[in-house]
């Protein structure tokens, strides 16, 4: 039943706007005498009620993105896992959890850039920098997982790190992965 709220309409036109499961309605009315509604009223407020059932999905799917984003990043940031996201364009780091920077015995700062990253990693090292950059520069998935790279830490620790790169060249993304798996302390 439906009960009428205020004085009634002379003319009144609704269509309905389809938004996933759900089903809305966008209704005009007027007052005026004589001024009914056309089928080119019709079309139009079918046209805006479409771009209004449109709207809602895309607002639904952006919230849906975002607690994806979310749930992705509270497991990769509870990950004992080192994890690094890069703009393989710019060099930018757009995400670093915080085992990398742990398993590599470096600062966050030092994961700003990929610039700065391979020098606080490979920078009394040259050679294995040149080689790891030209593996990542073939987009050869085979050249892009090293095993057991023996390194240094400031204190002069030496320690082994394993890594592998994924790379998502439509997206001009490169994830870099390591985890620590032995150490050797100089005596």
């Amino acid at each position: 039943s439906v009960t009428l709220l205020g004085r009634r309409s002379e003319s009144w036109l609704g269509v309905p706007f389809p938004s996933g499961s759900d089903v809305g309605v966008v209704v005009v009315q007027t007052y005026s005498p004589g001024s009914p509604f056309t089928p080119s009223d019709q079309e139009t407020l079918q046209a805006i009620s479409g771009q209004i059932g449109l709207a809602i999905e895309r607002k639904r799917a952006g919230e849906d993105i975002a607690k994806r984003k979310q749930l992705l990043e509270r497991i990769l940031d509870n990950s004992t896992m080192g994890f690094a996201i890069n703009n393989t364009v710019t060099g930018e780091v757009l995400y670093v959890n915080d085992a990398f920077p742990r398993t590599y015995r470096i600062s966050r700062e030092a994961c700003a850039n990929v610039g700065t990253f391979f020098q606080a990693i490979y920078g009394e090292r040259e050679e294995l920098g040149r080689r790891i950059l030209a593996d990542v520069a073939s987009n050869d998935p085979a050249r892009m997982v090293w095993e057991d790279v023996e390194l240094t830490d400031k204190n002069g620790d030496t320690f082994y790190v394993s890594a592998r790169n994924i790379t998502l060249p439509e997206q001009k993304l490169i994830i870099s992965t390591a985890v620590t798996l032995r150490v050797i302390a100089d005596t």
